[in-house]
């Protein structure tokens, strides 16, 4: 009786056990596949990422020493790679979509898609999808991961304009 009862423990630790290991492998072995897909497109472009963000099927980093900005987006067919030169960027901004859906009395905003457009100087935007409701139904955190990305820009951009303000401004000395 003991030991049929000790199988049966077993068998039903086994059961549940065992699906929980090979999920939790399955995922490392997409999140290894990810990180050296990342560090093939850096090696490739000769970049040193200094920040960086992975999130869902994109990933963000920022090389400060090359001022390069690399998004990659996993899920996208077209374009999945971009490396944006920060030197080379005028502006950005967040383009917020939201769909007001009633239920009873109340409305309620439901977040359709979340981007940094990025105004280049040439005239020319990019678009970085940090979020479409089409791709990936489970909010996180993403309009906090956005601003964030935009104040890193903007901190980039404003210390372009300053260098280049006191690179004008800089008095020429003269000797004698």
């Amino acid at each position: 009786m003991d030991t049929s009862f000790v199988l049966v423990c077993l068998i039903v630790t086994g059961g549940v056990f065992i699906p929980f290991i090979l999920f939790s492998y399955a995922g490392q072995g997409r999140t290894r596949k990810v990180d050296s897909q990342i560090k093939l497109v850096a090696t490739q472009y000769n970049l040193n990422i200094s920040k960086s963000e992975k999130w869902g099927n994109s990933y963000l980093g920022l090389d400060t020493d090359q001022r390069k900005l690399l998004y990659l987006d996993f899920g996208a067919s077209e374009n999945p790679n971009q490396l944006i030169d920060i030197d080379a960027i005028k502006g950005c901004q967040i383009v917020e979509k939201r769909k007001i859906l009633k239920a009873h009395e109340n409305k309620e905003a439901l977040l359709e898609s979340l981007d940094l457009e990025v105004l280049q100087k040439d005239g020319t935007s990019l678009v970085l999808t940090f979020y479409d409701i089409d791709e990936n139904r489970k909010e996180d955190f993403e309009l906090q991961r956005i601003e964030k990305w935009r104040d890193i820009l903007m901190n980039h951009i404003s210390t372009i304009s300053i260098e280049n303000r006191m690179a004008v401004n800089v008095p020429k000395i003269r000797v004698a």
